[in-house]
């Protein structure tokens, strides 16, 4: 068996919202015969701690959104041995997420080129266990590959590789409204001792960017990288927004309406305006920060207009979850 893996479905416009790894877990979900989604629900987020310093996630979580769904919403749990070599996980067989060292790996760009870290899959070994079946996002392949390439990748990449459960869901319609409504607090935000979030958490950061005025130009570089997975987690929510109304597994499917789509999508296009805006800035030498302000604004009028979208169609969800209960009462 070698060829093109089983291509997983994305809803929005722009494919290019995953990673190698976790790529490989969402098809896993959806070889399973589960949409992967919901491991984006929980993605829209912004907590602010200094302009040195913002996360879309709270920093002591002990894990980031994508991965406490897996735990939460799909009820999976990760498997992981200690094995000197890679072909002692053999004995216990099932599929593997296997970091590795790309040098090793004859079907990577970097192939006896560039030492770099890099996740594959391992679906399955051949009866005699002298190949693995892998499977990969970047390049895209699936073919059965010698034993030995992998297990040297593996242990040059640290030795590290881990087995994730079955996923088990169970979302139906109030489920989903739950989810909703938690990015929606998220949205508006919170500000406690140590860090403001959502809405507040861009209000304190405009605050600061007002106060470091010209200064402002020696942070750019931070926050471009910061910025970066403010981008890329709003890019996956979209996908999980596109998902509700467009997938027959949605228990949403159809009952959005464009206007709350299109505020979603103009809210990250105003992300990433703001991103590209400064770094443009910099290369150009015209750092301007009233001109930054004024694209920060713009995310903080789209957020709030997010924030409001949001509530009345949970609001109008509610309401017919709530006369479809009555209905039922009644009959």
């Amino acid at each position: 068996m070698t060829g093109t893996p089983v291509r997983i479905p994305v809803y929005q416009k722009r494919l290019s919202i995953f990673n190698c790894l976790d790529y490989l877990i969402c098809l896993h979900i959806h070889n399973s015969g589960y949409p992967y989604q919901y491991t984006f629900s929980g993605n829209w987020g912004f907590y602010y701690y200094s302009p040195h310093e913002f996360l879309h996630h709270r920093k002591e979580a002990a894990k980031p959104p994508f991965y406490t769904s897996l735990c939460e919403i799909y009820h999976m749990k990760n498997t992981q041995a200690d094995y000197t070599n890679l072909i002692d996980y053999m004995d216990e067989g099932g599929q593997l997420f296997t970091h590795s060292d790309g040098w090793y790996l004859p079907w990577t760009i970097n192939y006896h080129r560039a030492h770099d870290g890099h996740y594959f899959y391992i679906q399955q070994y051949n009866q005699e266990r002298t190949h693995a079946l892998v499977i990969d996002w970047i390049p895209e392949i699936m073919e059965w590959v010698p034993i030995e390439a992998v297990n040297d990748g593996y242990i040059a990449g640290g030795a590290q590789a881990f087995r994730l459960t079955a996923p088990k869901l169970n979302m139906d319609m109030q489920n989903v409204l739950n989810l909703l409504t938690a990015c929606q607090t998220h949205i508006a935000g919170w500000t406690d001792r140590s860090v403001a979030t959502g809405i507040a958490g861009l209000q304190a950061f405009r605050k600061d960017m007002l106060a470091l005025r010209e200064e402002g130009v020696s942070y750019v570089e931070q926050w471009w990288d910061l910025l970066k997975i403010q981008t890329d987690v709003r890019d996956r929510f979209l996908e999980f927004i596109y998902f509700l109304d467009c997938s027959e597994q949605s228990p949403l499917y159809h009952t959005a309406n464009n206007a709350l789509i299109e505020v979603f999508e103009e809210c990250f296009n105003k992300w990433l305006a703001f991103r590209n805006g400064l770094m443009k800035t910099v290369i150009t030498g015209t750092y301007d920060w009233k001109r930054a302000i004024e694209r920060l604004d713009k995310i903080i009028l789209y957020e709030e207009r997010c924030e409001v979208a949001l509530r009345l169609y949970i609001e109008g969800m509610l309401a017919k979850l709530e006369h479809k209960f009555l209905s039922h009462g009644q009959s």
